[in-house]
């Protein structure tokens, strides 16, 4: 019975009446409505007729892998479908239950044809979280299913990878790469430039987030020394390679999947060539940036507050100085530059140097990209995605050093530099002969 009800007999119209409401049809075929009255403890038809399908519908939505056993921290995707009939796109989102704001949404506009939509990655220190997965049908959000996401163990700092906690032992390079392997869900060893990457971010690391001041292994084989491995020290930014059976630190990274702009990226919207840490919209943590424009070489050492980066800065396009030339000559020549329309250059700190080596000053930077481990793609995803030496009118990087503002604290007539061909970073006697190359860079705020 769809619906019913009763007639009292009235004698003065020899008869009676009621009112029967037929609901909605909600199936996707038309279907019979008979009317009917009981006489005699039988049913006798009145009238009869048909009710028209539902003209829009969805009888079946679906998430898959099925994310009701769970999933880990990482970066998930997952297909929603729903089939039936619409006439325009059906948005469908994941959020965090009990938080109304979409960690991801799509749009499914083909029945039976799947949307992705990928789950951020549940950043250290969060705990598990519940995902629920919906659709959106006649302005309200329907619920299709829902899974927990592991508690997070990455430490997100806004570029394209995430770090895990330190564990605080040292390994050969051998054991760190089967640690950071044994940790699953695409955890893996670090590149050079990775690496490099996250030393320049290095002030704003506290907590369990924070590196120690000590050599850590990276992902990548020097060319022709397949016995040794690349390494950053953590407590001056030194890079060079040693035997993989010496023992140094760890940290493990994986690559976070997002549709967000990371840090830092490359922009010739203003004419020049310009590295972003920070815009408007976000970027890395103003502890590792200058809180103020700089128009003149900051020359304190390397674990001063001397050695931090610009939000945006420009990087001068021509070589620079034609000859090899001293540090004190270097920082001169920056601060005495006009070029690209500007006279307030400077020499770059040692962090914003070595960001220039792992952003692509030259082609060797893909040496730096390289991940010898076997575990994870080779060569890793680039810092970013576009290099330095690719934008047009920049000229590539010599395959030499370059002189940094940043002077050396232990060798108090040394200042740092940066070797393009491999990446290196050392420091070397300001006054040593033969000198250095020299490229300028410019704050843009």
């Amino acid at each position: 019975e769809l619906n019913k009800g009763g007639i009292t007999y009235s004698s003065a119209s020899k008869g009676g009446s009621t009112t029967l409401t037929v609901p909605a049809n909600e199936e996707e075929s038309m279907r019979s409505i008979a009317f009917q009255y009981q006489w005699g403890g039988n049913w006798v038809t009145i009238a009869s007729g048909t009710q028209q399908e539902r003209p829009f519908y969805i009888n079946q939505a679906t998430v898959s892998p099925d994310p009701t056993n769970g999933f880990s921290s990482a970066a998930t995707a997952f297909t929603v479908t729903l089939t039936g009939a619409w006439d325009g796109p059906v948005p469908v989102r994941a959020i965090i239950n009990g938080n109304s704001v979409a960690l991801v949404e799509g749009s499914v506009t083909t029945s039976g044809k799947g949307v992705s939509l990928t789950v951020p990655a549940n950043a250290y220190p969060n705990p598990a979280r519940t995902i629920v997965f919906q659709y959106q049908w006649d302005n309200k959000w329907v619920e299709i299913d829902r899974g927990t996401q592991a508690a997070g163990d990455g430490i997100d700092q806004g570029g394209g990878i995430e770090i895990s906690p330190d564990p605080g032992s040292a390994m050969t390079w051998d054991q760190v790469v089967a640690y950071c392997s044994s940790k699953g869900d695409g955890w893996r060893l670090p590149t050079l430039n990775e690496l490099i990457y996250l030393y320049c971010l290095a002030p704003s690391f506290t907590g369990e987030a924070a590196f120690a001041a000590v050599n850590y292994w990276s992902a990548t084989q020097p060319s022709l020394h397949s016995s040794r491995a690349w390494y950053v020290d953590f407590n001056s930014g030194s890079t060079s390679y040693s035997l993989k059976t010496t023992s140094y630190y760890v940290r493990c990274v994986w690559d976070k999947v997002t549709t967000q702009q990371t840090y830092p990226y490359i922009t010739t919207a203003t004419g020049g060539v310009v590295i972003v840490l920070r815009d408007d919209n976000g970027g890395v943590d103003e502890a590792n940036l200058f809180s103020s424009r700089k128009t003149a070489s900051p020359t304190g050492n390397e674990a001063s507050t001397d050695n931090r980066m610009s939000r945006k800065f420009r990087v001068q396009k021509a070589q620079g100085q034609s000859s090899r030339v001293n540090w004190e000559t270097a920082k001169s020549y920056c601060e005495n530059l006009n070029t690209e329309g500007y006279s307030d250059w400077r020499l770059p700190t040692q962090r914003e140097l070595m960001l220039i080596w792992a952003m692509g000053g030259n082609s060797y930077v893909t040496s730096g990209d390289k991940n010898d481990t076997g575990v994870g793609s080779n060569p890793a995803p680039a810092i970013s995605s576009s290099y330095l030496y690719q934008q047009s009118g920049f000229t590539a990087f010599a395959a030499d050093f370059y002189w940094s503002a940043t002077q050396s604290s232990s060798y108090s007539t040394g200042a740092w530099s940066v070797d393009f061909s491999n990446g290196r970073t050392k420091y070397y006697n300001k006054t040593i002969s033969g000198g250095g190359s020299v490229r300028c860079v410019r704050d843009e705020w």
